[in-house]
């Protein structure tokens, strides 16, 4: 997948002209920089049919695709371990069922037992798949903000070679979440200039997966 092109690099550096044996070396900055995202996993997938599982999911869960151009066909369920125990949800059709909920995120919808008895009655009774597979497309557009963001890295791997890469994540403690990636430019005349690698993860953060923080 191309995140970014050699000309949205130069952009970024605000160099306008062309210059063969830079544009050579922002290439190669830029082939380094998308191997290295090549091997992320984003919140968009790759364009076309795909399939991501669950186990041990209650029959109520809210299950997280993580891929936000996501459009689900189809969701099945495994009552057992045993693969002819499989069935297929419905879409918005009651009980049992599922619920887009958008973002990537869908809702399982619980089955609803019938007693039928003198003093009957209707009852949710919450049970655990042994496993869902859910079917999606993805669009495999990349975000704007991530061509943004990958174009800034591969400007920082250009002046500061691979650590521009080095412990690059998202990370979130409770409701408050942040990225690494601060610094200055080298022969920036302020400290608080804030780096290539800073820059690219604003705009990155929101789009790679977010490690929980636990402080004790």
């Amino acid at each position: 997948m191309a995140f970014a092109g050699v000309e949205d690099v130069k952009r970024v550096l605000r160099l306008t002209d062309d210059d063969p044996t830079r544009d050579a070396q922002l290439r190669a900055a830029l082939a380094a920089v998308e191997s290295w995202a090549e091997n992320r996993q984003w919140t968009f997938a790759q364009r076309g049919p795909q399939v991501k599982s669950f186990f041990d999911v209650p029959e109520d869960a809210t299950l997280y695709i993580g891929v936000k151009d996501a459009v689900v066909t189809k969701v099945t369920v495994f009552s057992s371990p045993f693969y002819e125990s499989a069935r297929d949800l419905i879409l918005g059709s009651g009980s049992p069922g599922y619920e887009l909920l958008g973002n990537g995120a869908l809702a399982l919808r619980p089955s609803l037992w019938i007693q039928v008895f003198e003093g009957a009655y209707a009852a949710r009774v919450l049970r655990t798949h042994s496993k869902v597979d859910v079917h999606y497309i993805a669009s495999g557009v990349v975000p704007p903000a991530v061509t943004e963001g990958i174009a800034y890295l591969a400007a920082g791997y250009w002046i500061n070679g691979p650590q521009t890469l080095i412990g690059l994540t998202s990370e979130k403690i409770g409701d408050y979440s942040y990225s690494t990636g601060s610094g200055s430019r080298p022969g920036s005349s302020s400290p608080a200039e804030p780096s290539y690698r800073e820059r690219a993860m604003w705009f990155l953060a929101d789009f790679m997966p977010t490690g929980h923080v636990s402080v004790t």
